[in-house]
């Protein structure tokens, strides 16, 4: 079948090629582009060259998501208005992106915990992980 070219006007024999055939022939020029290493600030719109992989839990340790006091959450089970419990310890004061001192699995909100001399009064009970993100929880090691 004759086909004339619309920028020539010549007429050429067209025979149909194979679509793997086209294919390898359009990416048999083509060369991978050598691996660089760059800072991160300079890594926009980029391509990774190989997986990546977390090397440490991240995050390392559980991180408060609100200003409160860090407590375990066990603690806090039927605590309510109503019915406060008294925690054992006074609760550390942390602040939003602080990190959670060891034992504590969970941020309550300033205005839930009394504080009477030594004693601290809790008006509110949290579930383990409330207001806080805890370790590995945005990437595990090795994911």
């Amino acid at each position: 079948m004759s086909v004339d070219c619309p920028v020539s006007g010549r007429s050429r024999i067209s025979t149909p090629v194979p679509v793997p055939d086209a294919l390898a022939s359009w990416l048999a020029p083509l060369r991978p582009v050598p691996v660089q290493r760059v800072a991160l600030a300079d890594a926009m719109g980029l391509v990774l060259a190989e997986p990546l992989a977390a090397s440490i839990a991240l995050p390392p340790q559980a991180v408060a998501l609100r200003g409160g006091f860090a407590v375990a959450a066990a603690d806090t089970v039927g605590a309510s208005a109503y019915s406060p419990a008294f925690l054992p310890d006074v609760p550390e004061r942390i602040r939003a992106g602080g990190l959670l001192p060891t034992g504590t699995d969970a941020v309550l909100p300033a205005d839930a915990v009394t504080l009477l001399g030594g004693l601290s009064q809790v008006s509110q009970a949290v579930i383990p992980g409330e207001n806080a993100r805890r370790p590995g929880e945005d990437a595990s090691q090795g994911a």
